[in-house]
């Protein structure tokens, strides 16, 4: 079988990389005198009036035009090879066209459509390209202009990047990652991020006209499509990348921008003439992307579905129930909220929670890049979302299939089941359309989150596996397999690959005196990334004979006697497992002579005790082709030896790999079917602390991996059938864990689907989701068994060391019995390593091997454990010195230093927030009206709820809205936002609680709304007041807003005040006890510490209006007095609200017993002189003016 050697890399030129692309038409059995056509037929399938056409040079074919009974009535066509159809949908020849070739009926969106049409010569493939010079330096930043004036009119500088100038594109919209910064800026290093930030800074005055336009076309106005696109802002952050007609249209294109400030009447303010620059040009192209993007327009989708689908939690989930959805939706999040709890996952969190749920990590860490490493999951991402089970798939693409072993009660995977599926990650799907997918289109296939293959629709059967035949002359990819085994740590048993060396990135063509891996360090993996330096002599880099690949390592074409051409590895040694593969061309010039380290693709050596050993895989020349050769000798002694004979053809590029495990012995590969093995192989690994690599002079070299760990066969199989394909290095770079995420997007018609995805797992017999937790009795497992025939299992355990070959473990806990399936997790509580958690801050790996009643054991990938400072504190409240309990108190513990500062960071910081945002948000304690109102979106920051009905939340008169804060906080103010614009005061009610009182009705205190903070545009916010007489804040956790009203709709609840010095914390019960356990994983809290202790507990009433006298009740004798004294103090405390006018009223009552014209009356001066104000019976009167402050004498 004839593997491609070709890859996607481009040569790199002056630090720049470029993509050449050529477009390659075959045309098979074709007479070069032979007469072409195009032709269109009236109905489908080929019938009724036709009109026919001969090819035409390009840009002036011949042309066609549809009068009479046969205008714009064209359904069918049909193509001649070597030629290509335009058809436009006007009689003029110009305007929007389509393509076609082959023959078939036309979509419904160009039948009975056309007005006239081309008929063209397909172009013939172009000479190879020539090198690309390096693009021309980038303008300097504009200098910086004079001071401002105040905005609108603003003069500040315009300042545009784009921080991911990709120059290929392949997807139907891609973020450039464009930044336009400008010191006026509400966000001055970022203007047009996100909607608010346009609307706020083009207030400001600022504007950036953009312009997206294909290099060959003539745009004489620019609208919401290419290849005339208009851009404003730079808004939304991802282009679109399809015309009207929802199509890419392939070629160059180059975005221009204009950036200027305006006056609020929109002329342009001075200094900002009208100039376009070039912001970036690239290559539109139809295909598969390398990697899913994280998701759109800051969504981030692919990075929640991710997330969600690595847990098994939501992956058992009915589907079919919104609340159950829900609820799983956020447990999810929430589990992993955890350092800190924020309310949002950061990228270190989301590495632990793929750890957690085994599940790769490499994606992730390339969607932080892509993020400028400040990744961060909101719970809006995740609660959003939409993920298509596979019970409930919907969309032009269905998944039907994925192997995913269940222990869900009544259908349990079986046994057979578990052995049919092991060690094969299979998933299968469907087209919802079979009928609209055509010849050419395509499906890109990710695996966790990276492309894993591209599978073309094709009119014959290509009799590959996973084909099969969709519709008539319709065959199209349903299922892939993944036969990837499990990567572990540099330590383990599995396999890790450890470097990869592609020669691109280390010098243009010229002398290789450092070569560099450009694989991800990993995990367990000491030091930076290994390299390769000149053991003796350099070796040239050029481009690949044949242009496949881009750079590699020459043959050597005069080699010297008794000089070695090899590269000495610089990396860490490796314990137990050893394989290495490369892609090779042999020229079999015979240069090597019969020295076979001249010969050698890596060569081990190392001595002991006095004995030599090597370990040499080479390339012998032999005939016309090349052996493929592993050897280990002992004092120069052949001790085992594994084979392939002629396995390499001389001036061919060849996939060759061999490896070296404790398990399987000694293995060469070169081909799917060649391959050979020394079985009972021992080798002394541990004592050949050397390793050259590359030393062969007869011999080009690309793509080298290294990898420790027991690699399998199944890993070369994957590694050749790749090839050198663009997905190919991303592959290899990935760490497949056990469950994996398989996404797919449709291509059909030139219009791309979405990503559908669903959750998949491989496993081979051991266990995954190994857990290690400490509590005070101990360290305790959990682990889930993936084996079907097991009988027991031990626990192993490793003190952490730099040491990367100290390798042994030790048994800790041994747990007798087998469980049912391949699934069931098993949580050994009852079996605990008391040792491992004696202090804080001991390290450790732990393992779990699987055994089988044949022998055979499985042993798991390593889980880091890092024993925390952990204790508990038990208590109680009482009042004073007495012996009563004090029940609903609050106590606080916090670790200090001796000199009595926090040792926590998180409890020094006392600033002001909004404690609310990304909380959990319940609906009136029940869960059904939390998910039906979606009640996540009332903390999501938005107050304009934007999203139209998904972004509020509904209530009802006495339902309500609870937010639980992640620490008990210090509130100051609560905000409470709804829909539309109110005039009238709020219809709720805001309270702050210590504890969940669900269902209750006591909602805590309750704070005042303060009428004159009320915001009312689009939407009208209310603002609450969270004091007392003597307190400026309330303190609890729970932040409760209820309905008063009929009905409201909320938008936006915020809590603004600042969390309190309260790391850890508990309230007392109802007899005053509390318990409060102690865990600090930070590794900076000492064996003995201080520690601080409080309790708090506040009491606040709400405030009263008291009535003394009613006169309107008769029924009280206590509200019909026979006379009133009314009085009135003036003191210098309360002159502020003297000043403002004081109300007085008789009680009508009190006028009846005094007569019907009595009155009040106030003095300005004493002796009933000067200046009065009086009030009759039940009346008031503002005291203002010359009066305001100056009263003297009262007369009732």
């Amino acid at each position: 079988m004839t593997q491609s050697h070709g890859r996607r890399r481009a040569k790199i030129v002056g630090g720049d990389m470029y993509m050449l692309s050529v477009l390659i038409v075959l045309n098979a059995a074709i007479s070069v005198d032979a007469t072409r056509h195009c032709t269109l037929y009236k109905n489908t399938n080929y019938g009724g009036d036709t009109r026919s056409i001969e090819e035409g040079s390009v840009g002036s074919g011949s042309e066609n035009k549809f009068t009479g009974s046969f205008q714009n009535e064209a359904s069918s066509y049909e193509v001649d090879s070597g030629v290509y159809l335009r058809a436009f949908d006007s009689n003029s020849c110009s305007g929007t066209y389509i393509d076609l070739i082959g023959k078939g009926n036309l979509d419904s969106s160009w039948a009975n459509k056309i007005g006239c049409f081309r008929c063209y010569t397909a172009p013939s493939p172009p000479p190879p390209p020539s090198p690309p010079s390096p693009p021309p330096p980038s303008p300097p930043p504009p200098s910086p202009p004079p001071p401002s004036p105040p905005p609108p009119g603003q003069k500040a500088a315009v300042i545009v990047t784009a921080t991911d100038p990709v120059i290929l594109v392949s997807s139907y919209s891609y973020d450039f990652g464009v930044v336009v910064a400008s010191p006026a800026c509400s966000n001055p290093n970022a203007c047009f991020q996100s909607q608010v930030e346009v609307d706020t800074n083009q207030g400001k005055g600022l504007r950036c006209d953009v312009k997206v336009s294909k290099q060959d076309a003539s745009c004489s106005s620019y609208g919401s499509y290419l290849p005339c696109r208009s851009w404003p802002n730079f808004f939304p952050k991802s282009l679109p990348m399809t015309n009207v007609n929802g199509q890419i249209e392939p070629g160059e294109y180059e975005v221009k921008y204009d950036c200027y400030y305006v006056y609020s009447n929109g002329d342009r303010v001075p200094g900002y003439p009208v100039t376009e620059t070039t912001l970036h040009t690239f290559e539109l192209q139809a295909g598969c992307q390398d990697l899913m993007p994280i998701g759109q327009n800051g969504a981030y989708d692919e990075l929640a579905k991710y997330l969600l689908l690595t847990s098994d939690d939501f992956n058992n989930v009915d589907c079919t129930d919104e609340a159950e959805v829900y609820k799983v939706k956020e447990a999810v999040f929430r589990r992993h909220d955890i350092n800190p709890v924020d309310g949002a996952l950061s990228y270190n969190e989301l590495i632990a929670a793929a750890l957690k749920q085994s599940s790769d990590t490499y994606i992730i860490e390339k969607w932080n890049n892509k993020a400028g490493g400040e990744l961060l999951l909101k719970p809006s991402h995740v609660m959003r979302v939409r993920v298509n089970p596979l019970s409930c798939g919907t969309g032009s693409l269905v998944f039907k299939s994925a192997v995913y072993p269940t222990n869900s009660p009544g259908r349990e995977t079986t046994a057979t089941e578990c052995r049919d599926n092991a060690t094969e990650m299979t998933a299968s799907w469907t087209y919802s359309t079979p009928s609209a997918v055509r010849a050419g289109d395509y499906v890109c296939v990710y695996v966790d989150g990276v492309l894993y293959n591209k599978l073309e629709v094709k009119s014959t059967d290509p009799g590959l596996v996973g084909y099969g035949a969709i519709a008539s002359g319709k065959y199209a990819a349903t299922q892939i397999t993944d036969i990837r085994p499990v990567t572990g740590m540099f330590q383990d048993s599995q396999q890790s690959l450890v470097a990869n060396f592609l020669f691109d990135d280390d010098g243009s063509s010229g002398q290789a005196s450092l070569i560099t891996s450009v694989s991800s360090v990993a995990n367990g993996q000491a030091g930076s990334a290994p390299t390769l330096t000149p053991f003796d002599q350099s070796r040239t880099l050029s481009t690949c004979t044949g242009g496949d690949g881009a750079m590699c390592l020459s043959a050597v074409s005069s080699p010297v006697s008794g000089k070695s051409y090899a590269y000495t590895y610089n990396g860490n040694s490796f314990p137990d497992d050893v394989a290495i593969s490369a892609w090779v061309r042999g020229n079999c010039a015979g240069k090597a002579g019969t020295d076979e380290r001249m010969m050698s693709i890596a060569y081990f050596e190392g001595s002991s005790g006095g004995v030599n050993y090597a370990l040499n895989f080479f390339l012998s020349k032999s005939g016309s082709a090349m052996d493929l050769i592993a050897k280990y000798t002992e004092m120069g002694v052949n001790i085992y030896q594994a084979k392939v004979s002629g396995g390499v053809s001389c001036n061919e590029w060849r996939y060759v790999a061999f490896s070296y495990s404790y398990l399987d012995g000694l293995n060469v590969f070169t081909t799917s079917t060649s391959s050979n093995t020394a079985a009972a192989a021992k080798i002394a690994l541990k004592k050949m602390f050397n390793l050259t690599l590359l030393g062969a002079v007869d011999v080009e070299f690309d793509d080298v991996r290294v990898y420790t760990g027991r690699v399998t066969h199944s890993t070369f199989m994957d590694a050749y059938e790749c090839g050198h394909k663009p997905l190919c290095a991303n592959r290899a770079h990935a760490t497949p864990s056990s469950r994996r995420v398989v996404c797919a997007s449709a291509i059909i018609n030139n219009a791309a689907s979405e990503y559908y995805c669903t959750a998949a797992m491989y496993y081979d017999g051991s266990a995954i989701d190994v857990s290690a937790t400490l509590d005070m009795s101990g360290v305790s497992f959990t682990y889930r068994d993936t084996s079907w025939e097991e009988n027991s299992f031990e626990v192993l355990r490793q003190a952490v060391t730099t040491d990367t070959l100290a390798v042994n473990f030790d048994t800790v806990v041994m747990i007798d019995g087998d469980l049912k399936g391949c699934a069931n997790k098993f949580s050994a509580i009852t079996y605990i390593d008391r040792d491992a958690g004696a202090k804080p801050n001991l390290e450790w790996y732990y393992k779990v091997r699987t055994k089988k009643p044949s022998g055979v054991d499985f042993v798991s990938t390593s889980h880091y454990f890092k024993s925390p400072w952990i204790g508990q504190l038990v208590g109680g409240v009482t009042a004073g010195n007495s012996v009563v309990a004090v029940p609903y108190v609050r106590v606080c513990a916090d670790f200090t230093w001796p000199n009595g500062t926090f040792i926590s960071t998180l409890a020094n910081d006392f600033s002001r927030e909004n404690l609310a945002l990304d909380m959990r948000v319940t609906h009136t304690s029940n869960i059904t009206k939390t998910a039906s109102q979606s009640t996540y979106v009332v903390t999501d920051g938005d107050s304009s709820g934007s999203t139209g009905s998904a972004g509020s939340a509904e209530l009802i008169k006495g339902e309500y809205l609870r937010v639980e804060l992640a620490h008990w906080s210090s509130i100051e103010q609560i905000q409470a936002c709804v829909v539309g614009q109110v005039v009238e005061q709020s219809s709720m009610k805001a309270y702050v609680q210590d504890y969940d009182s669900e269902a209750s009705g006591n909602y805590g205190h309750e704070c005042e709304l303060n009428p004159s903070l009320t915001k009312s545009a689009s939407y009208t916010c209310f603002f609450y007041d969270c004091k007392g007489t003597h307190r400026d804040s309330f303190q609890g956790q729970f932040v409760t807003v209820v309905a008063e009203s009929s009905f409201v709709t909320i938008t936006e609840i915020a809590a603004y005040g600042a969390k309190t010095a309260c790391t850890f914390t508990a309230v007392t019960d109802a007899e005053g006890k509390y318990e409060m356990n102690l865990i600090d994983s930070s590794g900076l809290v000492p064996v003995k510490v201080n520690l601080l202790v409080g309790a708090y507990k506040e009491d606040i009433f709400p405030k009263t209006r008291e009535v003394l006298i009613d006169s309107s009740d008769d029924a009280s004798s206590a509200s019909q007095p026979q006379k009133v004294l009314l009085v009135i103090g003036n003191s210098a405390a309360s002159a502020a609200s003297a000043n403002l006018g004081i109300p007085f009223r008789l009680p009508i009552r009190a006028a009846a017993a005094l007569g019907a014209a009595s009155t009040c009356v106030l003095y300005r001066n004493t002796g009933s002189s000067g200046a009065s104000r009086s009030a009759n019976a039940n009346e008031q009167e503002k005291i203002s003016g010359g009066m305001a402050g100056k009263r003297r004498l009262y007369v009732v």
